[in-house]
């Protein structure tokens, strides 16, 4: 064991701490690299796919709110179905729920319970049936009439990217936002998230955003 003196320990700590510090910011500088790197592998939307994502989104918004399972089923992604993520970080959980386009048609009317995921804080499963899904983790907020829309890469601070882009590396989300009550934490938010297939947007993710503990 070493016999070091409270200078030399002093100096030593000085040391790691330095070279802590100086590893931890290379590393956030890779991060941050990386996450610029990934914000090109797509081109920015132009100004036509901005207003068909919109209108397509601001329709989804209205059949999730009349319950309109056929409609949302016609815009379900054919071969990879629609991802359901009570928080926003769950997109990235491989083991999300995954409905394809007859699960969705049935949604409202199916009495099968899932888990969705997990509540934040006391970790309990989230299992309950879609249309009560629908009721407390989509729907929970009337967002027919947000007081934002936000499309991903436009603010940083609205969209999580690097989440969509490690679950929907193909994807555009678009996100319709609720504000706070005045001195509440009741804001919401839910965003869409589809690809193009065969010349098509259609629907993969739908997420939810909330206050969390």
């Amino acid at each position: 064991m070493l016999n070091l003196k409270p200078h030399q320990l002093a100096h030593l700590s000085r040391i790691f701490f330095s070279t802590a510090a100086a590893l931890w910011l290379a590393f956030g500088r890779m991060l941050e690299g990386a996450e610029l790197a990934g914000e090109s592998t797509q081109p920015p939307l132009d100004a036509a796919t901005k207003r068909e994502l919109l209108e397509i989104t601001t329709q989804l918004v209205s059949d999730w709110k009349a319950g309109n399972a056929w409609r949302i089923a016609a815009r379900v992604h054919p071969r990879k179905g629609v991802r359901f993520s009570a928080y926003f970080e769950d997109c990235i959980n491989p083991k999300s729920i995954v409905f394809d386009c007859a699960k969705m048609r049935a949604f409202w009317t199916t009495r099968r319970v899932y888990t969705w995921g997990y509540y934040d804080g006391s970790g309990d499963r989230i299992r309950t049936t879609p249309s009560r899904y629908c009721r407390e983790w989509i729907f929970d907020h009337d967002f027919s009439g947000p007081d934002r829309i936000v499309m991903e890469r436009e603010t940083g601070s609205s969209i999580d990217s690097r989440h969509l882009r490690t679950a929907y590396p193909r994807g555009r989300a678009v996100e319709y936002f609720v504000d706070p009550t005045e001195g509440h934490m009741d804001w919401a938010a839910l965003a869409f998230v589809l690809e193009r297939y065969r010349g098509r947007w259609c629907l993969v993710g739908v997420l939810h955003r909330t206050w969390q503990i």
